[in-house]
């Protein structure tokens, strides 16, 4: 498994590295944001649901113990 951390576009760079690594499935994690934040600011979720062939799970967060102020992303693919 190797760790990729990247600085961009986070739709654009997962799917880059996904057809990079020919990707059998992604995961991603979902914040649980409602349809007025997603309105506002879109979803990194819903743009590679729309964008890909490829499988994808979801996971959701637990809101409960995550603090709203940290915001993560990380990028992990097996070679």
């Amino acid at each position: 498994m190797e760790a990729v951390t990247l600085i961009g576009l986070a739709v654009d760079d997962i799917l880059e590295q996904a057809a990079k690594y020919h990707a059998d499935y992604i995961i991603l994690g979902s914040h649980g944001h409602g349809a007025l934040y997603h309105l506002f600011s879109g979803s990194v979720v819903t743009g590679i649901l729309k964008r890909t062939k490829c499988p994808i799970i979801i996971v959701p967060s637990r809101l409960s113990e995550t603090p709203s102020r940290i915001r993560t992303a990380r990028v992990s693919v097996a070679a």
